[in-house]
């Protein structure tokens, strides 16, 4: 089973799974926004409650949250037991029988709290919580998620008969719904997309092999859920899918950190791929330092600063910048490898004498190590600054010379 398949498997199950008895549509990776609780399970007044996150959805606006309640195995009978609407709590049973509270909030979350306030025959129910608001564009959005409660101290319900699904068989309609859901084909299309991005570094670094494992790993599991599934399709009732309930929050928490995984693999095979880029027969490159590799270009040349800071523009970085003195000794001490030479950097003092800052960023150049007689005195002329194994040198721009770019390796901050 392709990775594709395996994600759209894992995003259509949570939605059946969660579904409520009106049908409302729903967005796989939105689930996590909404969040019902079961409060008390050892007494005979049941206490739920629901929370709803909007900032974690695409939601502009949240106008109401909802619940209700259904018969385990009786999905087509719910009875909506309370709702907010912007100010307003409505109850839906009798208010003699249960107590509600809560509020809607665009800027923090929302919460519906709902008690039974006696004796109540509300255990081996199935409560779904709904979230309702305004999408960006002005469409209205439902989010749903349910909670199956069991009977009193935690004991087990009476299984209701399992009807047979009819029409089409249980994979059928998965993959019928996968083909709709443009969200999970994103994401799957991303995983895949990301997998050919890797194979190149994955000879190069232990640790995008071992993250690869993982991703591996996280296939199986999907594959053998997969498999369950069909021994499910001819007796798939909410309560079959309410067996899963366990297995699917454990793999739901891994794809979660599956996507933290390939977040950092994704900024690691751009960096690796942007240090491949550098043309080696023109730049010598270091090792890492501080998430960054300098490249030197190896032939001299009349070049201003504007003009080297656009060369390394081209790598993917910049004109040096020398930050503070562990940086400059790394710095110094690749230079004197490559010979006795002076190479320019980003530090000069072209707008004010004897003012030195960096030429990409404009930030003032810290107290760092010059050679002896360094800086000279204002009025010289000379406005650019060379580094040298030695120490820092004041020279005169555009002279026939040597410059050394910065590339950050590691970005974190993409979409």
């Amino acid at each position: 089973m392709s990775l594709r398949f395996n994600w759209l498997f894992l995003g259509v199950v949570l939605i059946i799974a969660i579904s409520s008895a009106r049908g409302a549509p729903f967005r796989p990776f939105l689930l996590k926004a909404i969040k019902p609780k079961y409060v008390n399970s050892d007494s005979p007044s049941l206490e739920l409650q629901c929370t709803f996150d909007r900032q974690r959805t695409n939601l502009v606006s949240v106008n109401q949250l909802e619940m209700y309640r259904l018969d385990i195995g009786r999905k087509e009978k719910s009875e909506m037991m309370a709702k907010i609407e912007g100010a307003d709590l409505v109850y839906g049973f009798d208010q003699s029988n249960i107590s509600a509270s809560g509020q809607i909030s665009n800027d923090t979350k929302s919460t519906l709290a709902v008690s039974y306030t006696s004796n109540t025959d509300g255990y081996c129910q199935v409560y779904v919580c709904v979230a309702k608001g305004l999408k960006e564009n002005g469409e209205e959005e439902s989010i749903s998620r349910s909670r199956t409660v069991k009977g009193m101290n935690n004991t087990h319900c009476e299984k209701p008969s399992r009807p047979k699904v009819r029409g089409k068989g249980f994979n059928e309609r998965i993959q019928e719904c996968c083909v709709s859901s443009e969200t999970v084909q994103a994401q799957a299309t991303a995983i895949e997309s990301l997998e050919e991005e890797m194979e190149e570094c994955s000879a190069l670094n232990p640790e995008v092999r071992n993250s690869f494992r993982e991703i591996e790993e996280l296939r199986e599991e999907i594959t053998k859920l997969s498999a369950e599934s069909n021994g499910m399709e001819n007796n798939a009732t909410i309560f079959a899918f309410d067996e899963f309930d366990d297995r699917l929050k454990i793999l739901t928490e891994r794809v979660d950190s599956l996507e933290s995984l390939t977040n950092g693999l994704r900024v690691m095979a751009r960096g690796y791929k942007k240090i491949f880029s550098i043309d080696t027969n023109k730049y010598t490159v270091s090792s890492m330092y501080s998430n960054s590799v300098y490249a030197v270009h190896m032939s001299e040349e009349n070049y201003d600063l504007p003009m080297i800071n656009n060369l390394c523009y081209g790598l993917g970085g910049r004109v040096a910048e020398i930050d503070d003195k562990y940086e400059q000794m790394f710095v110094g001490d690749f230079v004197k490898r490559l010979g006795n030479y002076g190479y320019y950097i980003g530090a000069n003092d072209v707008k004010s004498e004897g003012s030195f800052v960096q030429f990409d960023s404009n930030n003032p150049v810290p107290d760092l190590k010059w050679e002896q007689g360094q800086p000279k005195s204002p009025g010289t002329n000379e406005d650019c600054v060379q580094i040298t194994e030695s120490g820092l040198v004041n020279v005169e721009c555009g002279q026939l010379s040597r410059f050394v770019c910065e590339v950050r390796v590691f970005v974190y901050n993409y979409q």
